[in-house]
């Protein structure tokens, strides 16, 4: 969430919002996995390098962490920037912007998926507003005691 903030991913969101400070965590993961957890989608939206970090030990872990929709209402966020909202927001398609004027979208996050020796692991999203839809994945590792992006990736649908 906080790489969202800053101001060089803020040219993944609609120009007309990009300025904004905040961006909106929707305190639900989606209510199934669905498409986006998929082979086949993950493997259409990343390159091959992407596609070959994101192994199957990951994706099958990430898939089983996300059978059912969970609460993040008890998220405690690390910046001010970041604000709850419930799936309404997702609701008032380009009505968000009236709702949250100081946002510059909305971001709905799986669980993340781990390697078997918890270094690595991959989380996707769904973020908007947008025309048609978008998804980001991130591919995280761990460093000492903390997790660092080792690369993210942008999914646009027309």
């Amino acid at each position: 969430m906080l790489d969202l903030l800053t101001e060089e991913r803020s040219k993944v969101f609609l120009p007309g919002l990009a300025a904004r400070p905040d961006i909106v965590l929707i305190t639900t993961t989606p209510v199934r996995p669905g498409l986006a957890l998929s082979d086949g989608q993950l493997n259409a939206e990343l390159d091959t390098r992407k596609a070959n970090d994101v192994t199957l030990a990951i994706r099958t872990h990430l898939a089983q962490r996300n059978g059912q929709a969970l609460s993040l209402a008890d998220f405690n966020a690390m910046s001010k920037h970041i604000v709850l909202d419930s799936e309404e927001a997702l609701r008032a398609g380009f009505g968000f912007a009236d709702k949250h004027p100081h946002a510059r979208g909305w971001v709905q996050v799986y669980l993340p998926g781990y390697s078997e020796s918890r270094d690595r692991a991959v989380l996707r999203f769904y973020l908007g507003p947008s025309f048609h839809g978008a998804a980001g994945t991130y591919f995280l590792l761990k460093q000492d005691s903390s997790w660092r992006v080792e690369w993210r990736d942008f999914a646009f649908y027309a």
